[in-house]
């Protein structure tokens, strides 16, 4: 993610989520960029196929084993700023689709 002053932030020390691209998820996504509230189930079974890892001081992230497909991969990018009332909190949720397709090691830029 890019500051307004032009600083590259990145996700360091936060979760990274691997999401294969599905059906449900683009619609689950779309909702959600119209503002509207999707009726989310939750249940364990809907996580067996998410990956996760956690991003180095420079963002980058390892997952192994990841089958041939399209993915969706979140992660948080925030940083603080100073202001008269204390830190005020900036940044936000990050996304990128990514394909795989046997790679063995792949960098992935995440963006906002």
């Amino acid at each position: 993610m890019r500051t307004l002053g032009g600083d590259v932030k990145f996700p360091a020390g936060e979760a990274i989520l691997l999401f294969p691209a599905t059906p449900y998820l683009w619609m689950v996504l779309n909702w959600i960029s119209q503002g509207q509230r999707f009726p989310f189930h939750d249940s364990a079974e809907q996580w067996l196929y998410v990956r996760k890892a956690t991003a180095d001081a420079e963002g980058r992230f390892r997952l192994e084993g990841v089958p041939d497909g399209e993915y969706i991969v979140f992660t948080w990018v925030v940083w603080g700023i100073a202001s008269p009332s204390g830190i005020q909190k900036q940044g936000g949720l990050a996304r990128s689709t990514v394909l795989v397709a046997g790679q063995t090691d792949s960098e992935i830029i995440v963006s906002g």
